[in-house]
């Protein structure tokens, strides 16, 4: 009898794929005609081709090579560059992941990647947009704690999307890269369903809803954003001073109040003040940010579907894993029977958007 010791990958139809046993790290690019395997991120990135699945299996990965900039004369360092419209696609993280899919240093998504989407993964770097336009990021981590951007957006763009995402730091846009073909921060961002453990900074004509936003560091939360919508959040901070500008603020629920302080030309419509937090999630301090029953956020938003991350007609996914089926049972057989037969046992769970 043989003995089975390697990594299975099942491709079954499009769009998902399984490791098990993992002594090396397989990457898979994925499209319509091929499959192939890469031991690292950046082969596998370097190979893919315009709308083609990258698939991060967990563990953690680190970047060794450098991004030389758009002009070629700059060096950062164990940085990856994304020039081109793909699929970048982990294996979920927290609760319903079979493992984390870790990403260790900092992703820049250029303007020629356009359309790409970003989900299931980890980052204990920073993530920059650069003068992108229709990238979708969702159910990723950010898990680096900082004021400043862990995700960075940069350049002219619009319909991204940041969504359904925990985030240790701040949204910020920024200046452009070196050598950019734009250094303007006037990106459209759609940035709807997120945890967001910092700031929301300097981001223009764009909508910001159904989040949670804590804001655990000294910086004015909505600093420097101008002419956004920002409706349905629950906020925890206080605001001492809001120095958003020409924007609207509807059905945002906060622990505290909004000030005028630093305030220009903003207009305020059905919030929700003066909250104890207590009375607004079933269990803040552990991490349950449903609402409680009673809370004043029921129903209240703009759409009459909860304030906060349960709210839309799609709510916040608790599992947090990628919209791609996932493995919900995997028993192989350790070895072949006599007739050269292996068991298998395989049970798959659909994911929805």
């Amino acid at each position: 009898m043989r003995k089975i010791n390697w990594i299975l990958c099942l491709m079954l139809g499009t769009s998902f794929f399984i490791s098990l046993s993992v002594k090396a790290q397989v990457f898979i690019v994925e499209n319509a005609m091929e499959t192939k395997l890469f031991s690292d991120l950046e082969s596998a990135v370097d190979a893919a081709k315009d709308g083609d699945n990258v698939y991060v299996p967990g563990g953690e990965h680190s970047i060794k090579g450098s991004w030389k900039g758009y002009d070629g004369k700059s060096d950062l360092k164990n940085s990856l560059a994304i020039s081109k419209r793909i699929n970048l696609i982990g294996e979920g993280y927290q609760s319903g992941g079979t493992s984390s899919s870790i990403i260790n240093n900092r992703i820049y998504v250029l303007n020629t990647a356009s359309g790409s989407t970003i989900t299931g993964l980890t980052f204990s770097n920073h993530l920059q947009l650069d003068n992108t336009s229709n990238v979708h990021v969702s159910r990723c981590y950010f898990s680096l704690s900082s004021m400043y951007g862990v995700i960075g957006i940069s350049g002219s763009g619009e319909n991204n999307i940041i969504t359904e995402c925990i985030i240790g730091g701040a949204i910020s846009a920024s200046s452009g890269l070196s050598g950019s073909p734009s250094t303007k921060s006037d990106i459209k961002v759609y940035i709807c369903k997120n945890i967001i453990n910092s700031s929301v900074s300097n981001i223009q004509n764009s909508s910001i809803k159904n989040n949670i936003l804590k804001s655990l560091n000294s910086t004015s939360l909505f600093d420097g954003c101008s002419y956004c919508n920002i409706e349905n959040n629950i906020i925890t901070r206080n605001l001492s001073t809001l120095s958003a500008s020409y924007s609207s603020f509807k059905n945002n629920l906060l622990v505290y109040v909004f000030t005028s302080a630093g305030s220009k030309y903003n207009t305020f419509e059905n919030n929700i003040e003066r909250q104890d937090i207590n009375n607004i999630f079933i269990n803040y301090d552990n991490g349950d940010y449903h609402l409680e029953p009673n809370c004043l956020g029921k129903n209240a938003g703009t759409d009459g579907t909860d304030i906060g991350i349960y709210g839309t007609s799609f709510p916040f996914k608790d599992n947090r894993l990628p919209a791609i089926p996932y493995f919900s049972l995997k028993t192989i057989g350790g070895e072949t029977s006599a007739d050269k037969k292996l068991k298998i046992n395989i049970q798959v769970e659909a994911q929805d958007y």
